[in-house]
């Protein structure tokens, strides 16, 4: 297992719904992981609180509508990754960081994620975490009994959503730091369980044992399992084949020679799955595909032993996908017709295009004709523009001269109006002052003096 970083951590719980991912979580929680601000509160299913967030089980179910699945679609999907959704990104560091905080160690829990892992290991590296997983392991037949319990579902469509929950969290997971835990085995001894986890934990953010211990004793309740597979309920060998990996793994640890047989289960699923509709027919057609290890090849030299009815059943399973396929091909082959008539139309089509690209060849040379015709008519108007540029200059130069010169003269006529006005009441006043002295009695009585005095001049 590689070697715990120095980096905050966030441990993402991958299981399928009702598969102990909230048993789990919780303990990890007892451990010191930090826990979501705003949980989605306790019920009847689980008593002991489910340990996940609602904003993000809510901005996951936003994820999978990106590949028209809900939480509970048992078709195969693709892989949604965060370039796909860069506003739910953004989304979902807010929603970290409202939840958790600045958490050295956070456990995120949502069985939703188990088909969005590329999305959330993303995410949480921009935060800055190192991710590490954990995968609670429960039987098929006791998740799809509980989701009955719950929510109504029939047991094929149950197992059907569990393969491809884990098969999904188990590919998106491989060659990272992880840890597979049996349900089961947690809680008939879970201090073995808690050992496992704790090594895939930072060691100084962990509480001491003695701590846990007793949160432990108060916490796990093996009396609110309420499904245990007793029932024989019958499986296909594929099925067996995926859990009884699983279930090794959690014992003894990963064998790497099981990739190749988990990669060709998952191939086969989605090629099958894909071309029925119904769960209970998919879940037949499945029984037929051999599960591909030989530790389960005891249990389908056992299924030869079928009675004659759950041969029927089979036979009738396999004319429905029969069926489905054939309904499939001649849908095919009609969307081939259309096709070809597409592509007839299409062709044409290029024909039609063709000539007028021709067409718009040859108005491009008289464009280009123009254009150049343009370009030597603008040369010689900006030649001529130049020269008037330069007529202008030099008729502006003149004018502010001429302005000069006007400026000049408006002052001289200022200075000769304003002494003409003087001269003018100069005048005026001495010819008041003439008029005052001719009407005065001294000068009518020296006229006789003035005649003389001018005889003597």
């Amino acid at each position: 297992m590689v070697g715990i970083e120095s980096r905050p951590q966030a441990l993402l719980v991958l299981g399928m719904h009702r598969s102990g991912t909230s048993a789990v979580t919780g303990l990890t929680g007892i451990l010191g992981a930090q826990m979501p601000a705003h949980q989605i509160g306790a019920g009847a299913q689980n008593a002991k609180g489910f340990f996940e967030a609602k904003a993000i089980a809510r901005l996951n179910d936003r994820l999978l509508g990106l590949r028209e699945r809900t939480w509970d679609s048992w078709s195969p999907m693709t892989a949604v990754t965060a370039a796909e959704a860069p506003e739910l990104v953004d989304e979902a560091l807010e929603l970290l960081e409202s939840e958790f905080g600045d958490a050295p160690l956070i456990a995120l829990k949502d069985p939703r994620i188990c088909r969005l892992v590329p999305f959330w290991i993303e995410v949480l590296e921009r935060w800055g975490r190192h991710v590490t997983f954990l995968l609670p392991i429960r039987h098929p037949v006791e998740v799809a009994q509980s989701l009955q319990s719950r929510n109504g579902l029939d047991l094929q469509t149950g197992i059907l959503i569990w393969i491809n929950y884990v098969l999904e969290a188990e590919a998106f997971s491989r060659d990272k730091t992880r840890l597979f835990a049996n349900y089961a085995q947690l809680l008939e001894t879970p201090f073995e369980t808690i050992g496992k986890i704790r090594s895939l934990l930072p060691e100084a953010q962990l509480k001491s044992d003695s701590d846990v211990r007793k949160a432990v004793a108060d916490f796990l309740d093996p009396s609110l399992r309420h499904q245990k597979e007793t029932t024989g309920q019958p499986l296909p060998a594929l099925v067996k084949t995926i859990y009884a990996i699983f279930q090794n793994w959690a014992l003894s640890g990963e064998n790497t020679e099981d990739y190749a047989t988990l990669d060709r289960i998952r191939e086969r699923v989605r090629r099958l799955i894909t071309t029925v509709d119904d769960s209970s027919v998919a879940l037949q057609s499945l029984s037929f595909l051999q599960g591909g290890t030989t530790a389960e090849q005891p249990a389908s030299r056992s299924e030869v032993n079928m009675t004659k009815s759950e041969l029927v059943q089979g036979l009738e399973a396999l004319r429905a996908t029969n069926a489905a396929l054939h309904v499939e091909i001649d849908a095919l082959q009609a969307e081939m017709r259309l096709r070809d008539t597409e592509m007839r139309l299409m062709a044409q089509g290029v024909t039609q295009r063709d000539h007028e690209l021709a067409t718009l060849g040859k108005l491009l040379i008289q464009c280009e004709a123009k254009l150049e015709t343009n370009h030597h008519t603008y040369q010689r108007m900006y030649q001529k523009r130049h020269t008037l540029d330069k007529v202008v200059q030099s008729l502006k130069t003149e004018n502010d001269r001429t302005r000069s010169k006007h400026i000049e003269l408006q002052d001289q006529y200022n200075l000769l109006n304003r002494e003409n006005t003087e001269l003018h009441a100069l005048v005026a006043r001495v010819e008041n002052e003439r008029h005052a002295i001719a009407s005065s009695t001294f000068w009518r009585a020296s006229a006789p003096l003035r005649k003389i005095l001018n005889i003597f001049r």
